[in-house]
């Protein structure tokens, strides 16, 4: 059996390595994810086509969410213990026993959304045309909640690289088909088509990897059986209130405003992803460096970090949030189509949401850094009963309200994690670095605006974008919110590969 990892590798050079494996699979998805929206917006006959098959979509998330029970994530850390400990059989007995409880969730949520997919279509649809979309979405859900249980188990030994292959593979399969039969006319049962194919290779993919680090002969008694199921009770319920967090506003939006509503909405959201893979890619890099400044320096060592980090975060993050708010129009109209055109609203909305808000992710970095999860799960659990309180918007103004109420559900969430950080570790984030910025990114939006006002055609938005970079720049300069230390210590932080771009930056803005 093949468990063990390499000597030779340190463990937070694997770490460092499975987090740039994920990195670039979340890049590879997203841009696979962009392909896709782009056809299908334009593929599709109406825009409550879209609304429908994000519904569906939802509903699968939501199903695989509750269906797994937090047993892949409990595998990951208990295979993750045995390997380290030298106990490889218990590990292997781990696998199988969580692999034989995942074949048996899936069967049953495969079975209960084909038995039950009238009564869902008229439940989430309206409906039960769509009855057939939902029995489709039930062996789509089986195959995905299936190999979530081989690829917690290969993530347990380290092979970060090998399920980020398998995730990559799967989901250019997945939306390649996707496209490629709705350019044949087959429409939603198309999409949902694809969506099968590709989630089927993941399947045996991840089967077949794992098969080969955990090979199934023999068998044994389990030592924590108990200690796992306590372990993933706690997971499953974070894992719960993250799909309510993330999906919550949508659900509303489909209730209160209906399928084309949530047509309009979607879109908004998968642009507005793009900056939450910034965020994703920053968050990555801070939670190491903050955990390891924390053990060594204690609490003052992690507070002048996170206002450090803040600060570069601000710079880096801002300028795009503020950026995609005031091109908000000529964006959606060029990735989704003119029939998307009143989303630029609540893109815009969202976006600067975002950007004041984006003080989270260092303190989320922070809190997690030192292991303090509860308060992230209590500042979301806060955030949608915001958003919640909020809804009676989305019945006023459609989707302009479900995008202020996901604001109201961003803010309630910073505002609780900020204070509960700020009692222990006091001026965690660089105020005066925000409003500096913020002063830059506002320039940059004029210059944006004015060009806008002067010459708007959604095919020139990447000369908006040019001017929009130059302004932002220019102002950085002026108000000299970058120096030379600034220049120097992000050179520690970017790989050395990357450091040229470091050197361009500074040479623009004329640090010495």
């Amino acid at each position: 059996m093949s468990l063990s990892v390499s000597e030779s590798v340190e463990p937070a050079v694997r770490v460092a390595r499975g987090a740039s494996y994920l990195l670039l699979q979340g890049i590879v998805i997203n841009i696979m994810g962009v392909f896709y929206f782009v056809f299908a917006t334009r593929l599709l006959p109406t825009v409550a086509d879209f609304g429908r098959i994000s519904t569906v979509n939802i509903f699968a998330v939501l199903v695989v969410s509750v269906g797994s029970l937090g047993l892949p994530t409990a595998a990951t850390r208990f295979i993750a213990k045995y390997v380290a400990s030298e106990q490889e059989g218990q590990a292997r007995i781990v696998y199988q026993k969580v692999l034989r409880v995942g074949i048996g969730l899936s069967i049953l949520s495969l079975s209960s959304v084909v038995l039950g997919s009238q009564v869902l279509s008229q439940l989430f649809l309206g409906s039960p045309d769509f009855g057939f979309l939902f029995q489709l979405a039930g062996l789509d859900v089986f195959f995905q909640l299936l190999a979530l249980f081989p690829l917690g188990a290969l993530q347990g030994v380290y092979r970060f690289r090998e399920v980020a292959i398998i995730n990559i593979a799967s989901n250019v399969l997945q939306f390649a088909g996707a496209v490629y039969l709705l350019t044949i006319g087959l429409g939603l049962t198309g999409i949902m088509m694809g969506w099968i194919i590709g989630d089927a290779l993941g399947t045996l993919l991840s089967l077949t990897a794992a098969s080969r680090h955990f090979p199934m002969v023999g068998s044994g008694s389990l030592q924590d059986r108990g200690k796992i199921s306590r372990f993933a009770v706690p997971v499953y319920g974070s894992t719960l209130i993250t799909f309510a967090s993330t999906y919550v506003d949508r659900f509303l939006v489909l209730f209160f405003a209906g399928a084309s509503a949530l047509g309009i909405y979607s879109p908004v959201l998968i642009i507005v992803g793009v900056l939450g893979l910034v965020s994703t890619g920053i968050t990555g890099a801070l939670v190491p460096q903050l955990t390891d400044l924390h053990a060594r320096k204690g609490d003052i060592g992690l507070r002048d970090a996170a206002r450090v980090s803040s600060r570069y975060f601000f710079i880096l993050y801002l300028p795009f949030a503020i950026g995609l708010a005031v091109t908000a129009g000529p964006t959606i109209r060029l990735f989704a189509g003119e029939r998307y055109g009143d989303g630029a609203l609540p893109l815009a909305i969202l976006a600067i949401g975002l950007g004041l808000t984006s003080a989270s992710v260092v303190i989320g970095s922070s809190l997690l850094a030192v292991g303090n999860t509860r308060v992230l799960i209590s500042a979301s659990a806060l955030g949608i009963l915001a958003d919640i309180a909020f809804a009676p918007l989305i019945f006023l103004s459609g989707v302009t309200g479900a995008a202020l109420s996901r604001v109201a559900l961003m803010t309630a969430s910073l505002g609780c994690s900020w204070i509960i950080l700020e009692r222990k570790y006091p001026r965690s984030v660089d105020l005066a670095a925000f409003y500096k910025v913020l002063v830059c990114c506002l320039v940059e939006g004029g210059v944006v605006g004015a060009a806008e006002f002067a010459l708007h055609d959604k095919y020139l938005l990447p000369l908006y974008i040019v001017l929009g970079f130059v302004g932002y720049l220019a102002s950085l300069r002026i108000l000299r919110v970058v120096n030379s230390g600034d220049v120097a210590l992000l050179h520690r932080f970017v790989p050395s590969r990357l450091r040229f771009l470091v050197d361009i930056f500074g040479w623009l803005l004329s640090t010495r």
